[in-house]
């Protein structure tokens, strides 16, 4: 039976301390020779795989892997744009002239679908959250002998987000949609009417709560709970 007064054994010294908090936290240097190799990957990817089969493709504009695209001689996507891992850009019904515009500097964190069958525009400096879809067209689905997929597409209707717009999180934006510049869409919405610039708006269907340059509304005074 061991002895319960016995001296507990000294801390290993040579174990590391996770650091306190508000200590800065430590960096894992990687060899200068990593971080070339990374960008020489992404040059590769960028120049010489993707931008020969864009309509357009700017300079310092980064397309992560994986990445589905269809149609992308019509799509024309500004400079210093990042389009996330595992996003999907297409064009159908080809007619030969430029259906997605992306202008420069538009980010999509990931996991966003943007289709196009008239024209869909996404204007500078446009903010996507992961998961947002973003399409000019609906699905045909009048038929009850041919699948959905193979019945075309329906309500074909140019979509524009405006620059410096932000979509949130798992956003759909609906055929005929305008967003406006610097409006600001919340998670999960699905919009389906246009919101004007500068404006925030939330729910399914989506709608304007205010203005971005009023005055916020004050927040409720919270009450301590009496002991």
């Amino acid at each position: 039976m061991p002895d319960s007064n016995a001296p507990s054994p000294a801390p290993d010294a040579t174990r590391a301390r996770p650091p306190r908090p508000g200590s800065p936290a430590p960096r894992r240097r990687w060899p200068p020779v990593y971080g070339r190799a990374i960008r020489l990957r992404d040059w590769v990817v960028d120049r010489a795989l993707l931008a020969p089969r864009f309509g357009a493709y700017g300079r310092r504009t980064h397309v992560a892997l994986p990445v589905r695209l269809n149609g992308e001689h019509r799509i024309a996507v500004g400079s210093a744009c990042y389009i996330g891992a595992g996003s999907w850009l297409q064009t159908i019904d080809d007619d030969g002239c430029i259906a997605l515009t992306i202008d420069d500097d538009v980010h999509m964190a990931g996991l966003c679908v943007v289709s196009a069958a008239r024209h869909v525009h996404v204007g500078r400096g446009a903010l996507f959250a992961r998961g947002v879809y973003v399409a000019d067209h609906g699905h045909a689905f009048d038929r009850a002998d041919v699948p959905v997929h193979a019945q075309g597409v329906s309500e074909a209707a140019p979509v524009v987000i405006g620059a410096g717009a932000w979509l949130g999180q798992n956003v759909v934006v609906l055929p005929g949609v305008e967003i406006g510049a610097g409006a600001v869409v919340g998670a999960n919405a699905v919009v389906r009417d246009s919101i004007p610039e500068r404006c925030l708006a939330v729910g399914a269907p989506a709608r304007v709560i205010r203005r971005l340059d009023d005055d916020p509304p004050p927040l409720p005074e919270t009450r301590r709970a009496d002991p």
